[in-house]
């Protein structure tokens, strides 16, 4: 249960953005979910972070009127380095807007390329992500181009990379391709990992969202009124669980606990809060006391040992919600 403290620390420091990690107990691992094989997708609207169609008949490069928008695509080579399309594009002249303007349809060619595997809503999937566009003017044309093929009109798509790493000399939140960046992190969180396996509101402010494939658990707040904090919520806390996360050090669930302590032993702080451990008990420097002799009335205690087991999971953020 969050305790008012909880929430006024998660509103004034959870939200600004605060990032350290702790290795605490529990063990889980989880599978990673894997396109068919050999599938490519093109990204829909040209870009990844609304998915993608595999040989789509029409496509569009932004999904607006002054896009290229092509239609009646016929391809070959496809799932190839390079395939190729004919089709036509919707020419708008955006006259006297692009909402309002006359369309003419003239030849086109699209050309794509550049394969890479991106994460996006769908997961990681692999995309083409050059796109190259060739279109064939009449002698009397509305675009007022010379008649023939035009020059290529060549554009890309970005690629977040996906992955496992979890960074741990960050400021901002960093694991796979999600950095955190602050209002509408509930909303990007779906754009890197997809729609979450669950999604439950935590009271007024909060959010828990599981993707249970990946082993992640996320929660995201909003003290704006009447937000949704699912959508337009900050990151507050992760736990990663399962081996395929790391840290750069090569720290893991699933591996030596006091491996771990040993590499990954220092917390880091907020900026604007030099003096406040963010990081939820029991911290890094409690699971990892170096050992060291005690005296108790007089008596000298064994020397306590590093912590020893394997590591279940990763914990990244404030930490000050539940788990």
């Amino acid at each position: 249960m969050l305790t008012p403290a909880m929430r006024n620390r998660g509103a004034a420091a959870a939200l600004a953005g605060v990032t350290c990690i702790a290795m605490v107990l529990g063990l889980a691992f989880a599978a990673t979910p894997r396109a068919a094989a050999g599938e490519v997708l093109l990204p829909d609207c040209g870009n990844v972070f609304y998915g993608g169609s595999v040989a789509p008949v029409e496509w569009s490069s932004g999904c607006v009127g002054a896009s290229v928008n092509l239609d009646q695509l016929s391809w070959r080579d496809w799932g190839a380095p390079v395939a190729t399309a004919t089709g036509i594009v919707h020419y708008n002249d955006c006259s006297p807007s692009c909402a309002a303007g006359s369309i003419s349809d003239y030849p086109a060619e699209l050309h794509v390329e550049q394969i890479r595997r991106c994460a996006s809503p769908l997961g990681p999937q692999s995309y083409y992500t050059r796109f190259t566009t060739i279109v064939t003017y009449p002698p009397e044309n509305a675009a007022d181009q010379p008649p023939g093929p035009s020059e290529p009109f060549a554009f890309s798509s970005s690629c977040p990379t996906p992955g496992y790493l979890v960074k741990t000399r960050s400021r901002a939140a960093t694991f796979g391709a999600f950095v955190e960046s602050g209002e509408y992190d509930g909303d990007g969180l779906e754009r890197y990992f997809g729609p979450p396996s669950r999604r439950k509101r935590k009271g007024r402010y909060f959010c828990v969202k599981h993707w249970h494939s990946i082993g992640l658990t996320v929660t995201v707040g909003s003290i704006e009124p009447g937000d949704d904090p699912c959508y337009s919520g900050r990151f507050i806390g992760a736990i990663l669980k399962g081996s395929r996360w790391h840290t750069p050090s090569g720290v893991r669930p699933g591996g030596p606990r006091s491996q771990g302590c040993r590499r990954e032993r220092a917390t880091l702080q907020h900026p604007a809060l030099p003096h406040q451990r963010l990081c939820p008990l029991p911290a890094p420097q409690r699971l990892c006391r170096k050992a060291g002799a005690q005296r108790h009335r007089g008596h000298r205690r064994r020397p306590r040992q590093a912590s020893s087991g394997a590591l279940a999971l990763l914990r990244v953020g404030l930490g000050a919600w539940p788990g």
